[in-house]
């Protein structure tokens, strides 16, 4: 499997896999946004504005190509990253006004919402990787990601299937306003922190999650397992590519 992650990652089949990742995450993107999307009309037309920006995302990655990734990864990174902006930036639109952010922050975050999605991601990261893993995959040879040394860059190509899941389970416990003073903290540089409590809480609300069951292309499987097919259909890709 190795040997086939290794070819397949110079491979011209490597940009038509991160194209369909990069679609499919804007595709999550927009069906979130429509699920939220709310019975006022200025709120609503914001929102159909924004999905059809993101939909002239989703046309540009797929009309790019070249011949090998790095001929177009730039320019897929750079898309993403604008239609992440407009993603967030209407998502927002749906949070209680006292936790609105001003822009999505890593590291450090700068609001309690970015604390709790930058946490989430990571739980989420380790789900990938041990689903990698377990599929006999090298989470450390990446496609799109593959410029950070000794890092398992596999994992931030893949995780981006499934990061909808994460602001879902977010946005739910801030619409809900489940999120207390003693689920975070503030540094003196104006950082926020998960405190222990909203550490185990949020922990607790993505385990439930992704042990829900739910329909992918016909199978009815828990959320977690639905990432392990997915790795497995991806080991069977990589050995394809070893040939």
């Amino acid at each position: 499997i190795r040997k086939g992650q290794l070819n397949f990652s110079l491979s011209h089949d490597a940009i038509d896999w991160i194209k369909d990742i990069i679609r499919q995450k804007i595709g999550n993107q927009q069906a979130l946004l429509l699920t939220l999307s709310p019975d006022d009309e200025v709120v609503g037309n914001k929102v159909q504005t924004a999905i059809r920006r993101l939909e002239d995302y989703r046309t540009k990655i797929e009309g790019i190509d070249g011949e090998v990734m790095s001929d177009v990864a730039s320019t897929l990174r750079g898309w993403e990253g604008l239609s992440s902006k407009i993603y967030f930036e209407t998502l927002n639109l749906f949070l209680p006004e006292h936790l609105r952010f001003e822009k999505r922050t890593q590291h450090p975050a700068t609001d309690v919402v970015n604390a709790f999605l930058n946490y989430g991601y990571g739980v989420l990261y380790g789900k990938v990787e041990g689903a990698l893993i377990k599929a006999g995959i090298d989470p450390y040879i990446g496609v799109l990601h593959r410029d950070d040394y000794n890092r398992p860059v596999l994992v931030y190509d893949v995780i981006e299937i499934y990061r909808v899941w994460v602001d879902y389970v977010v946005y739910k416990l801030a619409a809900q306003n489940a999120i207390t003073d003693e689920y975070y903290s503030v540094q003196s540089d104006g950082s926020y922190w998960l405190e222990a409590l909203g550490r185990r809480v949020l922990i607790q609300s993505l385990n439930d999650y992704f042990d829900e069951t739910i329909e992918i292309k016909g199978n009815m499987r828990s959320r977690q397992y639905h990432i392990f097919l997915y790795t497995q259909n991806l080991a069977q890709q990589f050995k394809k590519a070893e040939r």
